[in-house]
């Protein structure tokens, strides 16, 4: 259950995180954009434990993991653009 719980606390803070990112200023978007990919790998990681302890099986973590994944890779080239 409280795995269960950190899960869910992790994908709002994503998603917070996100928000926060969307509307800061164009000075302050390459600190927030590292703190979005931050969270992500910490929902991965957290995924990742309930997977392994097998708190759910493979077709659900695929469904969630693969979507996750495809997400970093926006960020990814987020992070890219930011840079240039």
């Amino acid at each position: 259950y409280s795995l269960g719980a950190r899960i869910d606390e992790k994908f709002l803070e994503f998603i917070d995180a996100i928000f926060f990112s969307i509307y800061s200023s164009r000075e302050s978007r390459a600190t927030s954009v590292r703190i979005v990919s931050q969270k992500l790998d910490l929902l991965k990681l957290s995924l990742r434990i309930a997977w392994e302890i097998k708190a759910f099986d493979g077709k659900k973590y695929s469904v969630i993991s693969i979507p996750l994944a495809h997400i970093g890779k926006i960020i990814g080239g987020w992070k890219q653009q930011l840079k240039k």
